[in-house]
């Protein structure tokens, strides 16, 4: 009998044991690395936070994951904000000696595990309308909206506005206007609906826009997502370009731009520049600007 006690035992304190591994696993699964929370790099270039409204939260687990990750948050003194920052920061720039002429934005939206809407973002440099890549921000999804605008020919970025709403259904929707120089000027052209906040950032006379960083977040409590920016500003003498004559705004490098996508994606791009009229455009050869030069 006192043998048998003893087994007991022995199995009660092994499935403890087990039970306390689980948990531990657990905690390891729903506490991931946190995104680079904020930090003042202004002496690199880079402005403040616009200061919207923004989530420095990351709630996207999914079921048994997400109870674990509330429970910790719990148990860790965070209240139920389930990370120590948001989900990620990316950031880009153009090459060295060029300054951010353009911007590409492109969206979508899904239902899976909530309504989201996801943003991702890809910069014009130069004079010439170099593209970048795209940031790499979340965006498993396809895109179902592409906008851009570009600074008239001779400009270069010197600002940037960007506006906030939330639309029917909790849909969350973001636009952007461009600072040409010294003034207001393009609109990237995305669909906008119930706008509850616009903020900008300028950079400081005499200089223009080289990079830009996006940082994303997630309130799974409403499904919010929310995004923040920030610019890297420098000086006009310090970008080989703005010691040159300006050229004009060629048209080759929209059929660069629109090379990569596909008819639907290449319309919405055209149509967002004011160039989706047939008389603008030879599709002889797929999507690419009639042989005489368009300047913007």
């Amino acid at each position: 009998m006192h043998h048998v006690t003893r087994q007991q035992h022995t199995m009660r304190t092994a499935g403890m044991a087990h039970s306390r591994v689980l948990v531990c696993l657990l905690l390891l699964v729903t506490r991931p690395t946190a995104a680079r929370g904020y930090v003042d790099d202004s002496w690199a270039g880079w402005t403040d936070r616009l200061g919207l409204k923004f989530t420095d939260d990351c709630q996207e687990h999914a079921g048994i994951v997400a109870i674990w990750a509330w429970v910790d948050s719990w148990l860790s003194g965070r209240q139920g904000k389930q990370r120590s920052a948001h989900c990620e920061t990316k950031e880009m720039t153009c090459p060295t000696g060029t300054a951010v002429t353009g911007l590409v934005v492109k969206s979508g939206h899904m239902r899976r595990g909530g309504s989201r809407e996801l943003f991702d973002f890809q910069l014009r440099c130069g004079l010439e309308g170099q593209l970048t890549g795209w940031m790499g921000l979340r965006f498993d999804m396809k895109a179902s909206e592409y906008g851009a605008a570009v600074c008239p020919a001779g400009d270069e970025l010197s600002g940037v506005q960007v506006m906030r709403g939330r639309g029917d259904g909790g849909k969350d929707t973001y636009n952007f206007k461009l600072r040409c120089g010294a003034a207001w000027r393009s609109v990237v052209g995305l669909a906008f609906e119930s706008p509850r906040e616009t903020r900008s950032a300028t950079c400081k006379r005499e200089s223009h826009v080289v990079g830009v960083r996006v940082h994303r977040g997630f309130q799974d409590w409403g499904d919010v997502d929310t995004y923040e920016f920030q610019l890297k500003c420098e000086a006009d003498g310090q970008t080989e370009e703005s010691r040159v004559q300006r050229s004009s705004f060629s048209a080759s490098s929209i059929s660069e731009m629109l090379s990569s996508l596909g008819s639907d994606e290449a319309w919405q791009l055209l149509s967002s520049l004011g160039l989706a009229s047939g008389s603008a455009l030879d599709t002889s050869n797929g999507f690419e600007l009639a042989p005489q030069d368009r300047e913007l």
